[in-house]
């Protein structure tokens, strides 16, 4: 019974979000999204548009926690970042929508992480995290 409840604690999230990209394929295939193949081509005829907006929006999917398997956007990112050669001013424009989808992608992806408990487990090793204001003993100089 511990076994199973360790299991289920610590293997929930990863079968989470596999469930989550197996849903994606099983909707692909009844025909309501999709492939990711064709998702691909799709968004090359896209890129070849250069919209700051995609790229950001693609840097945002890519960088949802589950989404990222399905979704082909490390293609979007390293190709719009080649079409900038030698454009500066258009590469730090493709550089700043890669880096706020980014960034607002990862906060809402790890945002729940906050709420965790200070009990952390790593290889099967328990260990609780101290506070900063928590002190052992001894005195302040």
């Amino acid at each position: 019974m511990r076994l199973l409840r360790r299991f289920i604690r610590e293997g929930a999230t990863p079968l989470l979000i596999l469930g989550f990209v197996a849903c994606l394929y099983a909707v692909a295939a009844v025909g309501l999204i999709p492939f990711p193949s064709q998702l691909f081509y799709a968004l090359a005829a896209r890129l070849a548009q250069g919209a700051t907006m995609f790229i950001a929006g693609c840097s945002f999917l890519e960088n949802m926690v589950g989404f990222n398997g399905y979704f082909p956007g490390a293609f979007v990112i390293l190709f719009a970042m080649a079409s900038t050669h030698g454009n500066i001013p258009s590469a730090m424009r493709v550089f700043g929508a890669i880096l706020s989808g980014a960034f607002v992608g990862q906060n809402l992806s790890y945002s729940p992480d906050a709420s965790l408990p200070t009990t952390f487990h790593t290889n099967g090793i328990r260990s609780r995290t101290r506070s900063p204001h928590s002190a052992s003993s001894g005195t302040h100089s």
